[in-house]
């Protein structure tokens, strides 16, 4: 399969007890990345005594190779400086493709499909996570809804799955909103990325190689959702869901 270059960045949930400002001179150290930015985040829950910072940390896209290395390494800072993860947490991997033309080509329903995330969520245990809901969920949904009264065609299925996924949907859309583990939303942006939600939960930063086998799979995933060369994988995952409902792996 052709893998096409591409640049990633990271957002990281953690609660730590040392200052915004101390670790993100601790992660540039250790990376040599600039842009670094790090801010206080109240959704992130915390009730250890010891810790007195919800902290998300971002970072400015590298390219994927050089991303992966310095994942770990900030890994690493956190481990060696007990700093916490728990269900509030996570890591938003944001990835584009370097050429930014390739972006505005991305199949945005067909990625969400083909993502194994049902498979990385419960790796991370966040299949529950309210922060990164599966696409599958709502497409199960959609075909028991449309299976209701008569049973639908797979084309018919993969027609409204389209619609759903549609970037001029309605915010509330279930398949269009930034809460999905898979966030399509970004592709309209000027600098078009799609934001991978799976990867966090609890002691996630002991989980370097899940983690990093994860970002490949997402890289994967991306340059099959160019073209039409791997049409048929989309097709054959939603033909299994429309003739079995709770089917939720993706069958490779």
């Amino acid at each position: 399969m052709k893998s096409y270059r591409k640049d990633i960045g990271f957002e990281f949930e953690v609660v730590s007890n040392i200052s915004p400002t101390k670790l993100k001179k601790l992660i540039r150290k250790a990376t040599g990345w600039s842009g670094i930015t790090t801010d206080t985040d109240c959704s992130i829950q915390y009730e250890d005594e010891n810790m007195n910072y919800g902290i998300e940390i971002q970072t400015k896209p590298v390219p994927a190779g050089a991303a992966l290395v310095g994942l770990r390494k900030i890994y690493k800072i956190f481990r060696d400086n007990d700093i916490k993860t728990n269900d509030s947490t996570g890591v938003h991997v944001n990835i584009s493709f370097s050429k930014k033309g390739y972006n505005h080509d991305i199949d945005a329903h067909k990625l969400q499909v083909i993502t194994d995330d049902i498979k990385w969520l419960k790796k991370f245990e966040r299949i529950d996570c309210e922060y990164a809901i599966s696409p599958k969920f709502a497409i199960t949904e959609l075909i028991e809804k449309m299976n209701k009264k008569k049973n639908a065609s797979d084309e018919s299925v993969m027609t409204r799955i389209g619609s759903m996924t549609s970037r001029y949907e309605s915010d509330e859309n279930e398949m269009n909103i930034k809460e999905n583990s898979i966030n399509i939303t970004k592709l309209d942006s000027d600098s078009p990325y799609v934001e991978f939600r799976i990867i966090g939960g609890p002691n996630y930063q002991w989980k370097p190689k899940e983690s990093v086998n994860a970002i490949k799979h997402f890289n994967r995933a991306m340059d099959m959702s160019l073209g039409n060369k791997y049409d048929y994988l989309y097709k054959r995952y939603v033909s299994k869901m429309n003739h079995q409902p709770k089917y939720t792996i993706i069958p490779h």
